[in-house]
């Protein structure tokens, strides 16, 4: 194949069932282009519906709209606290049939209670507070203490005073634990009961102040009907979601987790690298690469290291110059931020061999330069149709002879693309073996093909539809 620069755009191509990809419909970076593929994508279009919508959600423009913010992260702090859950993958406890028959025995149905009226008056007499309730307490503030995140942190600033009603309402009400019946129906006694304790002593310790480091709007407070949806949006969708995923699939949402923990290290790191380089005036192509989280390497906290570090996984296939440079502006962002005050980036350790890829994200990144794979791993590993996804990316940094001053990289840094690959990029192109006029050729007929078939396919559902075999 030539090497030349083409600024034509890739045709759509497939990719794994298993791992869609949006790659091929993105738009060309369009710096050293191998050549224009004309490969056509598979794909038969026929999205499956979206599920229904769960009765008890509230959409964050909702909660904006009500300025309620603030108090709806308030609302969930004061259920986890309640619940005893500090971390996010917490999974709430299930309802013992022991403790629905003993509440069934002390709140029958035909008993004509007011719930609200009750819990009210709980709450005028909940202190002092009592043995259980203090226990309770010191529980809470023994687990806070032990946590690491926010919801830890937001609980170690609550009064004790507020903690002990909370805890002397609970245990007044004839109830072990704060437990809501998650899978049974919101409207049941039982639940009834949770909810008007949680939103009653959330109301009492609100007014009294104890969620100001939460920024609750006070207004909030006396609109129950806003409290009850913001309730319920938590406890009935998003803890009932978590208990659901847990019980299908133990240790499901610990693992969803800490994918979205590492997910969200590589974008700080994708932030933090990107304006390095575009405030260093790089060129605007690998300011783009760096701010893909994608095209950064995994970490996990190592456990039992205090300061805390963080443990690289390798990134198969990654250039080591371009991990360089990104290493390089780690090193230059932490001195900024050491001389400017601001809270660092965290420590990451190098990467250990024997610790393989990263358990989390395994895909290639989308859409990337043709250098952000080294030339052995592009020519002996990835597939013609996977080259046929990024041939048309460009090369975005020169060989690494041309990397090791500041005064070798200055010559480089922001040059124009077609300077860059007149002077550097062609060099580095040129290790890059690309598909062949055949290949690409072969790859268009199967995907005709393919396509088809799928015509064929739907062209017999339309028939079967209309009762065309019933005719």
């Amino acid at each position: 194949m030539s090497g030349k620069h083409s600024s034509s755009k890739r045709r759509r191509s497939n990719s794994s069932a298993n791992e869609p990809s949006s790659r091929s419909q993105k738009k060309s970076r369009g710096s050293g282009s191998a050549s224009t593929s004309k490969s056509k994508g598979k794909g038969k279009g026929k999205g499956k519906g979206k599920g229904k919508k769960r009765g008890y959600g509230m959409s964050t423009k909702e909660v904006k709209e009500k300025k309620a913010t603030g108090t709806q992260g308030a609302v969930r702090l004061h259920c986890r606290i309640m619940w005893g859950l500090f971390a996010q993958n917490s999974i709430p406890p299930p309802v013992l049939p022991a403790t629905m028959a003993a509440f069934n025995t002390r709140f029958s149905r035909d008993d004509d209670v007011d719930i609200s009226a009750h819990i009210e008056n709980l709450i005028e007499n909940a202190m002092p507070a009592g043995e259980k309730a203090l226990a309770a307490v010191v529980d809470v503030q023994t687990k806070a203490l032990l946590g690491r995140g926010q919801i830890a942190l937001d609980t170690r600033r609550m009064e004790e005073t507020h903690l002990q009603l909370i805890f002397n309402t609970i245990a007044r009400a004839g109830l072990d634990r704060w437990a809501p019946d998650l899978f049974g129906p919101p409207e049941s006694s039982y639940n009834v009961l949770h909810k008007q304790i949680a939103l009653s002593t959330f109301q009492s310790v609100a007014k009294s102040f104890g969620y100001t480091h939460m920024k609750v709007n006070l207004n909030n407070l006396s609109n129950f009907n806003l409290l009850s949806k913001l309730y319920d949006s938590f406890v009935y969708n998003y803890m009932t979601e978590i208990a659901r995923k847990e019980a299908t699939s133990q240790g499901r949402v610990g693992r969803e987790q800490m994918k979205a923990v590492v997910r969200n290290h590589r974008v700080t790191l994708a932030d933090s690298r990107s304006q390095y380089l575009r405030n260093q005036g790089y060129r605007s192509e690998l300011v783009q690469l760096a701010e893909d989280p994608d095209a950064h390497s995994d970490d996990e906290l190592i456990p039992n290291v205090s300061p805390a570090k963080y443990a690289i996984y390798d990134k198969p296939g990654r250039s080591s110059l371009l991990c360089g440079l990104f290493r390089y502006a780690d090193g230059r962002a932490k001195s900024h931020d050491q001389r400017s005050g601001v809270r660092e980036m965290r420590t990451r350790e190098e990467p250990d061999p024997s610790a393989g890829p990263s358990p989390w994200f395994k895909r290639h990144p989308e859409n990337v330069p043709i250098d952000y794979f080294t030339p052995d791993y592009w020519n002996q590993e990835l597939t013609v149709r996977e080259k046929v996804e990024y041939m048309n990316n460009g090369i975005v940094l020169p060989l690494e002879a041309h990397c090791h001053s500041l005064n070798s990289i200055a010559e480089w840094k922001s040059l124009s693309t077609d300077e860059f690959m007149k002077k550097f990029g062609n060099d580095k192109l040129a290790l890059y073996n690309m598909p062949t006029e055949d290949e690409l050729a072969r790859l268009a007929e199967m995907d005709d093909e393919e396509e088809e078939d799928e015509v064929d396919e739907d062209l017999m559902d339309e028939d079967e539809e209309s009762g065309f075999w019933f005719r």
